[in-house]
């Protein structure tokens, strides 16, 4: 099976970082990339995550590849330019199924760098976020910081749908009535919002119905 790409930042605990090798079966199913971003001016805390990584890759004899990128947090640009070329040589050479971007741990100017570096390569992805008090995590697809604000017409069917689920149903005809434009107009509107991710669409004969998705609470 192809192996995934992940990217974590790496901060003075390894238990993040471990406690996703373990959750997401990293090295098992298939042979996996780890690339480490840690500063180059890190303490000894962090150089000892990275040792903590290695030796638990290798005890268990699981098939991952670890790479540690050292990078100057104090060069923003430069440091987001050493992150994209560095992922961009990995994929000259490499194609993951998936590409994961773990900033659970490390100071922020390096998860702001890595997450920009990510962005910059163009990478399909997600972007996983571990909470501080370890009662769970948060993610999001990396191409979400694509998306710019839909136009005003989009945004107004989109409220439209959130104030008629209280009637639990939305259809196309009844969009086009509300918006005030013909079915083919609001078709249209449906089929981009759908592509971008703000609506679901279930089809029951030559009825339609229109639902949000958690997506769509970005413009609404």
């Amino acid at each position: 099976m192809i192996g995934r790409l992940i990217i974590a930042t790496v901060g003075f605990e390894e238990k993040f970082i471990v406690r996703f090798m373990i959750s997401s079966r990293l090295g098992i199913e298939s042979e996996d990339l780890l690339l480490l971003t840690i500063p180059i001016t890190s303490d000894s805390r962090s150089r000892e995550t990275v040792e903590i990584i290695k030796k638990l890759s290798s005890d268990y004899d699981i098939k991952l590849r670890i790479e540690v990128l050292n990078v100057d947090i104090n060069y923003f640009w430069f440091s987001v330019g050493k992150i994209r070329r560095t992922i961009e040589d990995i994929l000259s050479k490499f194609t993951p199924r998936e590409v994961i971007v773990l900033l659970s741990g490390g100071m922020r100017a390096l998860i702001l760098e890595t997450l920009v570096g990510c962005f910059l390569t163009g990478l399909k992805g997600r972007v996983v976020v571990h909470r501080e008090d370890s009662e769970g995590y948060v993610e999001f697809p990396l191409e979400v910081l694509k998306m710019v604000n839909p136009p005003t017409e989009h945004r107004k069917a989109l409220d439209i749908i959130r104030r008629s689920l209280k009637e639990d149903r939305m259809t196309l005809k009844m969009l086009a009535e509300r918006l005030g434009t013909s079915k083919a107009s609001a078709y249209r509107i449906v089929r981009e919002l759908k592509n971008l991710g703000l609506v679901e669409v279930e089809h029951k004969g030559r009825a339609s119905r229109i639902t949000l998705t958690e997506k769509s609470q970005l413009f609404l």
